[in-house]
């Protein structure tokens, strides 16, 4: 690599990992033994998979259904910060939104269960939708986000 002369602050443009090697020098011209620093530039969110089971709720008359949410997370670069994971729902009805956190483990994966109505309004004539929505960061705090749908179909 290059051997630079700095007084402040020097940039690393590139994404990935580096090793920067310094030392100093006195007025007498000594000069100190070198030392190292890694430093990961991570300008990529994590890369989240997501899948609901069941992704359909047939309509059982407004009874609350366990729906396993499960996926993974993963970042090349500086990896998964595991206490990042929170999840949300849109209800297109806004009634049933639940929110929470989860963790993500070391090999990437996750799952949880949020409790979904199977039921749809009296009159619908179209399908009830949830999204549930996944976000987590690395550990440069970039922020990976996706999402699934679960559907409550009309009767037909």
């Amino acid at each position: 690599g290059d051997i630079l002369l700095y007084t402040g602050p020097f940039v690393v443009g590139t994404a990935g990992s580096h090793t920067v090697e310094f030392w100093s020098r006195d007025n007498d011209q000594n000069i100190e033994a070198a030392q190292t620093v890694a430093i990961k530039v991570d300008e990529t969110q994590p890369i989240v998979t997501v899948l609901a089971n069941p992704p359909i709720l047939k309509h059982v008359n407004g009874k609350m259904v366990s729906v396993r949410i499960s996926g993974t997370i993963t970042d090349a670069t500086s990896g998964v910060d595991p206490s990042t994971g929170v999840y949300s729902t849109v209800d297109s009805y806004g009634l049933v939104q639940p929110t929470g956190t989860f963790t993500v483990a070391a090999d990437g994966t996750f799952s949880f269960t949020v409790l979904l109505e199977a039921k749809l309004n009296k009159r619908a004539n179209v399908a009830r939708t949830y999204r549930v929505t996944i976000r987590a960061s690395d550990l440069a705090g970039n922020q990976g986000i996706n999402s699934v749908i679960v559907t409550v179909p009309t009767k037909r």
